[in-house]
């Protein structure tokens, strides 16, 4: 599909989600390895290469797994108590980079990936797009409950970081 294709809104939402992936955090791998480029900068020859999407893919989950830790970390700071400014504008800008990223992934894997006209657009599978969905969910929660913790006071009926983590899930 062309960008004449487009009707204004969808063309308007593809641009700001193809731009989303420039504030993304793996957009500072991007230079360093061929694997983390976007998927649209894949060449059809490296997409069909099982051995570059399987080293592709082990890298992207290690990548997965990086995040996790980060947020894991996070967590445990906002579960203490005295976090100075500094530490709170870090987690704030980690966890705000890292919503953008998963929101800008799923939209452009879903949605845009498969309207690109590639022949090449099926990038997944029906079971490992719902598993990363529900991975996706997860670090979601994970990152809003970091957020509504650091600002628990202004949480309505939240006394403690846990308050923040159940209202983020139940969300």
């Amino acid at each position: 599909m062309t960008i004449d294709e487009y009707s204004p809104i969808t063309w308007f939402v593809r641009t700001v989600f193809g731009a989303a992936k420039w504030v993304s955090p793996l957009s500072v791998l991007r230079p360093f390895s061929p694997l983390f480029r976007h998927r649209s900068e894949l060449t059809p020859e490296e997409v069909r290469d099982p051995d570059f999407t399987r080293r592709r893919s082990r890298a992207i989950e290690l990548y997965m797994v990086a995040w996790f830790l980060v947020e894991a970390a996070a967590v445990i700071l906002v579960c203490r108590s005295g976090l100075n400014s500094p530490v709170r504008f870090i987690l704030y800008a980690a966890m705000t980079l890292k919503i953008i990223e998963v929101l800008q992934t799923t939209v452009n894997t879903v949605v845009f990936d498969a309207l690109s006209g590639r022949p090449d657009s099926q990038i997944a599978g029906a079971t490992r797009v719902l598993v990363l969905g529900f991975i996706n969910f997860i670090e979601l929660a994970l990152c809003f409950g970091v957020i509504y913790a650091l600002r628990l006071r202004e949480l309505s009926g939240a006394s403690t970081a846990l308050d923040a983590f159940y209202f983020s899930v139940i969300t």
